[in-house]
């Protein structure tokens, strides 16, 4: 399986912003790990996507939160998600 995302987050303030784009290569880190534990089938449908970008929403507030001490993130949505 091949995915490819685009992945925006909604923040707000600059302060927000530079914290995520810091933290950057843990917060990919973490939602490469996964969308490579994601199968097809759980992919392929609106309900599947949906509790991907959620998980993925939980993932990324969850490191933030770690490194930071707050979620930061208040919402992540794919602008593009290509599952092959």
């Amino acid at each position: 399986m091949f995915t490819e995302a685009d992945i925006a987050v909604k923040v707000t303030g600059a302060e927000a912003e530079a914290a995520v784009k810091h933290h950057e290569p843990l917060i990919r880190n973490q939602l490469v790990q996964l969308f490579t534990q994601q199968t097809t089938e759980a992919m392929s449908t609106m309900e599947g996507k949906e509790k991907l970008r959620q998980e993925a929403l939980k993932q990324t507030q969850q490191v933030l939160n770690d490194e930071e001490g707050k979620p930061i993130v208040e919402d992540l949505l794919f602008n593009n998600l290509i599952v092959q």
